[in-house]
């Protein structure tokens, strides 16, 4: 029996997991694993960069890192097989091309009679050349503080930080992706901070269960986490305030992520008002640059979701990088 696509039908739909590159990703895909989600067959080695595996099928990395090279224009900056370029060109029309490949992937695992789906960052800009080509497919998206994630692209040495503002621009294109896209079709989507993750396992078991309906194993958490696999820079450290200063469209972001997220990291952090010369063009209004959790939110904005906030101190016993 075949989809109204042309697929073959799967027993159950994918779950997909998505989000900025270093942000956490391997770890929920690890999580997910030990859980006994199938997460591929032939799977990225892991390295000195990731000793715990990063949990990526080879053949979708290769083909999603095409897509996106031979969709962005080659003379515009940027990374390429990232999807990102200096002026965001990545041509949405010109994917399509790539449709029958993804089909030909997508019936290839067509026999997977358990939970089963992918990691891949960069899925995060594909979310819509994929969902149409799935069976409603489950998402968990990943996020991780603005500048964890460019402490840790700059302890891999990735070839971004020739201009080290890439990695915060990189970030606020990924996950504003994310979000809208949560936000669309938040029945089939979880939103997790990594920074709250580690003191919240069982809460995650618990969502991906109930709130997604993947059957997984009732065990398979219980290892201690090992804390320096991510680390993190939280509560009212001086680097949030410059991040702040000088981002603040990814501090706002990050607010809003942490207002809507199903494991949130909200009051692990916070930005101290300031007044800047560092303003940069993204300061929108000229006023002065203040961006925090503490922002003027309407608690209730949020009433309903599905938010597990970590107790204070804890995410500040995880360490600073």
């Amino acid at each position: 029996m075949t989809s109204s696509l042309g697929l073959p039908e799967r027993g159950r739909p994918p779950l997909i997991v998505a989000g900025m590159h270093r942000s956490g990703t391997s770890l929920v895909a690890s999580l997910l694993s030990a859980l006994s989600v199938d997460m591929g067959r032939q799977l990225l080695a892991p390295d000195a960069h990731n000793v715990g595996g990063y949990f990526e099928d080879v053949e979708l990395k290769t083909l999603q890192g095409r897509m996106l090279s031979e969709s962005c224009a080659p003379d515009d900056g940027g990374r390429l097989d990232w999807g990102w370029t200096e002026h965001e060109t990545l041509d949405r029309e010109g994917l399509q091309r790539f449709v029958p490949e993804a089909q030909a992937f997508l019936a290839a695992r067509s026999d997977r009679a358990t939970a089963w789906g992918w990691k891949d960052p960069r899925t995060s800009l594909l979310l819509d050349f994929w969902d149409p080509l799935l069976d409603g497919a489950r998402y968990v998206f990943v996020y991780r503080f603005p500048w964890d994630v460019a402490d840790s692209m700059q302890r891999l040495g990735a070839p971004v930080l020739e201009n080290p503002e890439y990695a915060y621009r990189i970030w606020e294109y990924y996950n504003r992706h994310v979000l809208d896209f949560y936000v669309a079709h938040r029945d089939r989507c979880l939103l997790v901070s990594s920074n709250a993750l580690p003191h919240n396992l069982q809460a995650f078991r618990r969502v991906v269960r109930d709130e997604l309906g993947v059957p997984i194993r009732e065990d398979g958490l219980d290892d201690p986490y090992d804390g320096g696999l991510l680390k993190t820079i939280a509560g009212t450290d001086p680097l949030i305030d410059l991040v702040a200063a000088v981002w603040p469209r990814c501090a706002r972001l990050l607010s809003e992520l942490d207002e809507l997220a199903d494991i949130s990291a909200a009051g692990s952090w916070q930005a101290r008002p300031v007044r800047s010369r560092l303003a940069r063009p993204d300061a929108d209004d000229g006023a002065p640059i203040i961006a925090a959790a503490e922002d003027a939110r309407d608690p209730g904005h949020a009433e309903g979701s599905r938010v597990f906030r970590p107790r204070p101190g804890e995410l500040g016993a995880l360490g600073r990088a």
